[in-house]
């Protein structure tokens, strides 16, 4: 699990958007291409 990963929690995300979630889960699940998602 990555630093980022570690220091969200639950609280915060339900206090998102759904737009800002989304974007916070992307750039935690493909960090190297600042959220992008890539399938190798």
């Amino acid at each position: 699990m990555s630093a980022t990963a570690r220091t969200v929690s639950l609280k915060q995300v339900a206090r998102m958007t759904d737009g800002e979630a989304r974007a916070l889960f992307r750039q935690i699940r493909w960090p190297n291409t600042k959220g992008t998602a890539v399938c190798p």
